[in-house]
């Protein structure tokens, strides 16, 4: 017996030991889904239409070729993955990024690739709680990244989000986790604080190193009030280098509050220029209301945005178009470059064009991608939310690229109930119409009643097709060099 036994052990000790390396893998039947990670941009250069994938200047047809590819952010995607592999793919069909993702689980593991397709990074992750359906996952495990010639760099370990430590060090400053202390508690993104916890405020990095080289933090916050589900609007900016002591209640305390409204704080922390982290905090709305008659602060603050931003075709000028303040615009712009690595950055913006001047374009900023191409040729997107939180000022000059994607106020839902409805009619046109009209014991063909269901099937897509293209969304792609005539093109002016 004590041979079983011993091999028994040892088999137990063996498969122990497999599963701490945590090879990842997808198991047989998962499903894999391709997605493109490509950045868009269209612009008029004084005599011709240049269009761009990822900065690269490419045809007209390849651009739209890409635009299909990449295709809309679908929710259903992920809530059906149990699980899914994702795979990331760049222009040219080379993968960037793969993932496994589990609904209710969060991503279980993460691999990056270098431009020449090695293995650029490998992880994983945990779920920081047990809480079913969390999202929240935290890198776990061993962490091990590799150059692009596939030698080893260094490792990184981690514990459900905590960093253990480094082999070997980094000769950079490297930040392993920011904590935002609200109310002498730790808090984390989405978390719920009272008006009155604003009052101590604190921003601790911490670090996977000792290197401290050019470490120059500061913050900036901002809350927010918002009405409807989506649309807010900032009513208050702080910022400063003071990460130990922030104080944000005494001047929130001032302003006044329908019960209804709700409330947000944003921060954000940069070293020097660099983003590094930032989080959303809800705020519990425990103000007295506004008495009748009277403004809150959010009204008052949405009264100075009624203006509407107004298009204007910049080969016919007869041709306009008002849009409210709030459609959503994507400007593009090169960043200043410091570091001698990078061949170039730029960035795009989400937001919303708050005005149009002779030398600058008061921007509310929603959102910020940035894309740094690295001379050994990596490249780095890193991607920003601010919650309609972050007023900037661009300057106004001809290189500027912008598109406006325009959807009929509250017609998203009839375009698409018009197209489930107009696909439905054409496959009973097409197969239940013949189908029904059969007679299957003697295999006579009813004529009257084929006409019959067919023409109904031919009503529906006649009236749900013209219903798809006038709800459809529509992009405008915008300049601001008045010396342009293009009828492709639209200038942005205010309209008060």
């Amino acid at each position: 017996m004590r041979i079983p036994l011993l091999f028994i052990l040892m088999l137990f000790l063996f498969l122990d030991t497999f599963s701490q390396e945590k090879i990842p893998f997808a198991a047989k039947g998962t499903k894999t889904k391709k997605r493109y990670d490509i950045n868009l941009s269209y612009s008029y250069d004084g005599a011709k239409s240049v269009y761009k994938v990822n900065k690269k200047i490419v045809t007209k047809r390849f651009y739209k070729k890409m635009k299909r590819k990449r295709g809309p952010f679908r929710q259903k995607k992920y809530t059906r993955c149990k699980p899914c592999l994702f795979k990331d793919y760049n222009e040219y069909d080379t993968i960037s990024s793969e993932f496994l993702y589990y609904y209710g689980e969060g991503t279980i593991w993460f691999k990056r690739y270098h431009s020449n397709g090695a293995i650029k990074e490998l992880g994983f992750y945990k779920k920081k709680d047990n809480t079913k359906n969390s999202w929240r996952t935290a890198k776990d495990s061993t962490w091990t990244y590799w150059d692009n010639k596939g030698n080893m760099i260094y490792k990184e370990y981690w514990n459900k989000g905590e960093f253990v430590k480094q082999e070997p060090e980094q000769n950079r400053t490297e930040f392993s986790d920011i904590e935002f202390i609200v109310g002498a508690k730790k808090t984390v993104y989405n978390d719920t604080v009272f008006p009155e916890d604003l009052k101590i405020l604190q921003i601790i990095p911490k670090f996977k190193n000792s290197i401290r080289d050019s470490l120059n933090l500061r913050y900036e916050a901002s809350i927010s009030v918002f009405a409807s589900k989506y649309y807010g609007v900032r009513i208050l900016s702080f910022n400063g280098n003071n990460l130990d002591s922030i104080n944000l209640y005494d001047s929130l305390k001032l302003k006044s509050f329908h019960s209804t409204e709700r409330l947000t704080v944003n921060i954000t922390l940069f070293n020097e220029k660099t983003f590094i982290e930032q989080t959303t905090i809800n705020i519990i709305n425990n103000f007295k209301p506004v008495e009748d008659g009277q403004l809150s602060s959010y009204e008052e603050k949405e009264f100075q945005h009624t203006s509407k931003i107004k298009l204007v075709n910049s080969f016919d000028s007869t041709k306009t178009l008002s849009v409210p303040y709030y459609s959503n615009f994507e400007i593009i712009l090169t960043d200043s470059i410091t570091d001698t690595t990078i061949i170039s950055a730029t960035k795009t913006l989400h937001g919303f064009i708050k005005s149009v001047n002779p030398n600058n374009i008061v921007f509310d900023k929603e959102s910020e991608n940035k894309y740094l191409k690295y001379k050994n040729g990596d490249k780095v997107s890193i991607s920003t939310n601010t919650y309609y939180n972050s007023t900037v000022s661009i300057p106004n000059n001809s290189k500027l690229e912008a598109t406006l994607d325009r959807q009929s106020n509250g017609k998203e839902w009839l375009g698409t109930f018009s197209g489930y409805t107009a696909f439905v009619s054409g496959l009973t046109g097409l197969i239940v119409a013949p189908l029904v009209s059969i007679n299957y014991k003697n295999w006579d063909f009813n004529q009257k009643r084929y006409y019959k269901v067919a023409g109904a099937g031919l009503i529906g897509v006649g009236i749900c097709i013209p219903i798809m293209r006038l709800t459809q969304s529509k992009t405008y792609n915008i300049t601001f060099d008045k010396k342009i005539k293009d009828k492709d093109l639209w200038r942005v002016e205010n309209d008060y």
